[in-house]
């Protein structure tokens, strides 16, 4: 619905009042059974690659990049791959066979063989390996070679290029296709299981290139032994997120870590990937997901793309991907804002790969309004929720029952609060919020009803029978909350003169328990100038004062004599 045609209409923005509040939009981490969530809608849109998960799209979109270089890695799997962002590239160690060095570039696309002087051996395969922005180094653990693994801990300096042995006082044990991710907060790597050829592991280890030392912490809970597992560090959730793997590289488990409590906890989302090992995993910002691609059991290998938000898998389909494969790394690389993959293997086709891939996920702007119920009074205030992921302003729109609109403003802010007029029209009403700068709108309806006063009601009122001018004084009122929910009101008290202007009280915002009875003291004092004589009181309870339209729950009228 268009603003155009209603700014006329808006006379009674006068009577409107704003209110912002920020507020933060998190995400619940769920470490129950299905019992004890909710179930979620989830929609997913297949055509034109537009993914809806818990109510906001995602476009997702898979591209071949073309080779640009004069040279560039042979096909490879089971390879080292690592986002340095520091100098924009992807470090690439090869794996399966080669050992030499590699940076990719995605802006320009380019590749280049470093030649470091001093690298790791070669043949090095399903080593643990990340990037360390704190301390601008790619630190690479284990490998597997020949029938045996390795424990050597290595770190590569882009700017002497250079790897440097780091022979730590204290190793994990040997071996391969570990879980191994970066935290960035705690400047420290983390690793969970692995093999040793024949033997697989349970062990959680924390490394910290600044002072070169590895910590075996003892955990709360365990995923047990596996290898074949892949893990990602949930930035917005702070846990590391762990699914697959196992003794016979079929499982589809999900675990997160609490890296602070050292706890592991197993997930139950909904849905998940199917059984697997050997596949990819990098969390994605923009989308606040850890992505999974491929991995395979056996001769079966895989080429879908899931989504995992903290509670449940999203499959991602796509009308372009990849080819299947497994023993492929992808990682995120922060400068351009995408996903990059290469290589990999499927034993299936043409065995080990060569080419790279980008993925970019990219939140279209969403826009949800609601209000904090459904039906109100005249005179009441309406306080609008506005969720959305555009920073801009948003024009909200009320429209009456007849379609005409009394309220335009642009507002910044997760909360708008307005007050309806008094005598405004009873039936439907509608709230309108367009984006600023967009076509994006949502909208909300209320219903607007006659008033019926609550049933409070006061049971005392001590009021003095005569003072003097001058005095002051207290009155006492007890007033009872007949509802089985607390109560904010306000208390207010108006005393009058012969032929003068009421004498000003201070007014008590006061918190009603539910069912039960208020006791309240309020303070008076009668100006000496003044005149004697019969005075009126009146003494009010309100859901909001009169001048922002407030009505009177209950209310009592006196005479007093003033001397």
């Amino acid at each position: 619905m268009s603003s155009v045609g209603r700014i006329g209409l808006a006379a009674f923005a006068g009577l409107l009042g704003a209110m912002i509040i920020i507020s933060a939009f998190g995400m619940e981490i769920f470490t129950g059974s299905h019992d004890d969530l909710e179930a979620r809608e989830m929609n997913y849109i297949g055509f034109n690659d537009l993914i809806e998960i818990d109510g906001v799209n995602f476009t997702v979109t898979w591209e071949e990049m073309s080779e640009n270089s004069t040279e560039y890695p042979e096909e490879h799997s089971r390879h080292g791959w690592a986002f340095d962002s520091e100098e924009g590239v992807f470090i690439h160690f090869e794996g399966h066979s080669g050992g030499k060095t590699w940076t990719y570039d995605l802006e320009t696309n380019t590749w280049k063989d470093m030649k470091p002087t001093t690298s790791p051996s070669v043949e090095r395969a399903n080593a643990g390996m990340a990037y360390d922005p704190v301390n601008e180094k790619t630190v690479l653990f284990g490998d597997w070679r020949g029938g045996s693994a390795t424990d050597d801990t290595w770190a590569y300096d882009y700017d002497t290029n250079n790897w440097t042995e780091m022979n730590p006082t204290t190793s994990p044990r040997k071996r391969n296709n570990m879980g191994f991710v970066f935290v960035e907060d705690r400047a420290c790597f983390i690793m969970y299981g692995g093999q040793d050829y024949s033997s697989f592991l349970s062990d959680t280890w924390f490394y910290w290139y600044g002072n070169n030392t590895w910590w075996n912490p003892t955990t709360t809970g365990t995923p047990g032994n596996r290898a074949g597992h892949s893990m990602a560090y949930h930035e917005s959730l702070d846990r590391i997120v762990m699914i697959g793997g196992g003794v016979n590289g079929d499982s589809n488990d999900t675990w997160m870590f609490d890296i602070d409590n050292l706890t592991w906890s197993r997930q139950y989302p909904f849905t998940a990937p199917s059984e697997r090992s050997k596949h990819s995993m990098s969390y994605d910002p923009n989308s606040e997901l850890v992505l999974l691609f491929g991995g395979g059991v056996g001769s079966t290998q895989y080429n879908d793309l899931w989504g995992f938000d903290g509670i449940d898998w999203h499959q991602l389909t796509t009308a372009v991907k990849p080819a299947t494969r497994s023993n492929t790394e992808m990682g995120y690389d922060t400068a351009q804002e995408k996903l990059v993959l290469f290589g990999g293997e499927d034993p299936n086709s043409d065995y080990q790969k060569d080419d790279v891939w980008v993925l970019t996920i990219e939140k279209e702007e969403w826009l949800r309004i609601d209000t904090d119920a459904d039906q109100y009074y005249p005179g009441n205030l309406v306080n609008t929720t506005i969720e959305s992921n555009v920073d801009a302003n948003v024009t909200i729109e009320v429209a009456d029952p007849d379609d005409a609109s009394f309220i335009i403003e642009k507002v910044v802010g997760d909360v708008f609060t307005f007050t309806i007029p008094k005598g405004s029209e009873l039936g439907n009403y509608t709230i309108y919020a367009t984006i600023d700068g967009g076509n994006v709108t949502a909208n909300c309806t209320f219903e607007l009803l006659k008033y019926v006063p609550p049933e409070f009601e006061f049971l005392e009122i001590v009021f003095p029978s005569s003072v003097s001018l001058g005095d002051t004084f207290t009155v006492s009122v007890k007033v009872s909350n007949p509802f089985d929910e607390e109560k904010e009101v306000y208390l207010t008290l108006q005393v009058h003169g012969p032929g003068r202007m009421p004498v000003p009280v201070e007014v008590e915002l006061v918190d009603i328990d539910a069912e039960s009875t208020l006791e309240q003291d309020l303070s008076v004092e009668i100006p000496d100038d003044y005149d004697a004589g019969s005075w009126t009181f009146q003494v009010n309870l309100m859901e909001e004062l009169p001048r922002n339209g407030g009505h009177s729950l209950v209310s009592y009228d006196g005479m007093f004599t003033v001397n």
